[in-house]
């Protein structure tokens, strides 16, 4: 059973993820409590961290019949750590690392253009540099304990309703988020793995030799 939650109606939010995706993300873990059932503990990496793996599919409201599919692995560790992402298509490597501090603040890394940009978690700052405007806090809801178990205040941040469905047994992550934009841009993010991580988070540096990036750098897009 999937779990709603609605954000405030604010403005359209229009998603346009023609980069390909592969994720690496840090997110707020939040231990599961309140389950109507005992779960026994789940295995964690340094610092409480779990590994993701998910499948994903965009659709923008403006071309409902071509989506846009991609593969995103997903760190996610104790409270006030970030979210890293790793974004690719189903080949190549790594069109973009994203790591965000929900509500707060982004780092984007661009690998194949050694490109980079820091800003706000905002969606237009989103949509400037990768054609997609996304929240952090939207995906916080991978790792929130109430969206998890069911039962919890979990909210989709503003522009956006959600469904999320609850962790497998002997699972600790959300098994599914489904999300939609006032503007009618959909976006859907399955699990297909989980496991301990080997390292704790951490804030990505900036590689030697990247370039801070223009709009006018990802005019073309990053896929691979």
């Amino acid at each position: 059973m999937t779990r709603a939650a609605t954000g405030t109606a604010g403005p359209g939010l229009g998603l346009g993820l023609a980069l390909a995706l592969s994720l690496s993300l840090v997110l707020p873990l939040v231990v599961l409590a309140g389950c109507a059932t005992t779960r026994r503990p789940v295995a964690t990496g340094p610092d409480g961290c779990l590994d993701a793996d998910y499948r994903g599919s965009f659709r923008e409201a403006a071309r409902p019949d071509d989506p846009r599919n991609f593969r995103m692995s997903a760190r996610v560790c104790g409270p006030g750590t970030p979210v890293v992402l790793e974004l690719r298509g189903a080949v190549g490597g790594a069109a973009l690392v994203a790591a965000v501090r929900p509500g707060e603040d982004v780092r984007l890394l661009f690998p194949s253009r050694r490109l980079y940009a820091d800003g706000p978690d905002e969606p237009d700052f989103w949509r400037r540099f990768t054609g997609v405007a996304l929240d952090g806090r939207l995906l916080r809801g991978l790792a929130d304990e109430g969206a998890s178990a069911g039962d919890g205040g979990w909210q989709a941040p503003p522009g956006w309703t959600a469904e999320i469905a609850p962790a497998p047994a002997g699972e600790r992550l959300p098994a599914r988020l489904e999300a939609r934009s006032a503007a009618g841009d959909g976006l859907r993010l399955e699990k297909t793995r989980e496991r301990p991580s080997r390292a704790p988070a951490a804030w990505p540096e900036v590689p030697r030799g990247f370039r801070p990036a223009q709009p006018a750098d990802m005019a073309a897009g990053d896929a691979p």
